[in-house]
């Protein structure tokens, strides 16, 4: 029933393909798995959103749900909802968001009783090949995932990339352990590529950090 459900978890693998570089026509495909099934957290749609810097936040760019298709003439599942075109041409009423070198898109899944958090991806706007496709960095952090090198996380620079990596290593005290071990610029260094409030005091950074990555601190 309704009461019994639950928001699902984010999805999954995302990535990044260039499919036009052409200032003015810029269009890059984002895709991702599904999460993983949980017959008590199913996904009914996708919502996509980008970071306007002009407004300082994301704002809803889509909301992808099962619906008949005119040009495949047959339904669409959500199961087949696994990407998005991100347009310049279609995104006119953001021109700041194509100003910027690297593009903030967010994507969550969703369903009755709410929604997933999102997953951020940061990927560059210049300097793409048509067809490169890349792994993007994700601000929350899922189990299981292991084996990153400096190269999965495009649009960071190589210090940005390896604290990126090093976070994807770590969970629960370890984590925290290896945080508090940090420098706090490195911290507010991060907090700031992620588009996330980087002042305060360290164990301020820190609480922040965790909570961009969808820590708990019940987990410690």
């Amino acid at each position: 029933s309704l009461l019994r459900l639950s928001a699902p978890p984010p999805p999954r693998m995302c990535r990044v393909e260039t499919l036009c570089s052409e200032a003015g026509r810029r269009r890059f495909r984002v895709s991702w798995a599904p999460p993983q099934e949980q017959p008590s957290a199913p996904v009914r749609r996708y919502v996509v959103a980008a970071v306007d810097p002009a407004f300082g936040q994301a704002l809803p760019v889509t909301t992808l749900e099962p619906d008949y298709s005119q040009e495949l003439h047959r339904f669409v599942s959500v199961d087949e909802l696994t990407s998005f075109v991100l347009a310049e041409e279609d995104l006119d009423k953001m021109p700041s968001l194509w100003l910027q070198q690297t593009a903030t898109v967010q994507v969550a899944a969703a369903n009755e009783a709410g929604q997933s958090a999102w997953i951020v991806l940061r990927f560059s706007l210049v300097g793409q090949g048509v067809g490169q496709k890349a792994a993007v960095a994700p601000r929350r952090r899922e189990s299981g995932v292991g084996g990153a090198g400096l190269e999965d996380f495009v649009g960071l620079s190589k210090g940005a990339a390896a604290f990126e990596m090093e976070l994807k290593r770590r969970h629960g005290r370890e984590l925290r352990s290896w945080l508090s071990r940090q420098l706090k610029g490195s911290l507010a260094a991060w907090l700031k590529s992620m588009h996330l409030p980087c002042k305060g005091s360290k164990e301020e950074l820190i609480e922040q950090v965790l909570a961009g990555l969808g820590e708990s601190s019940a987990t410690f």
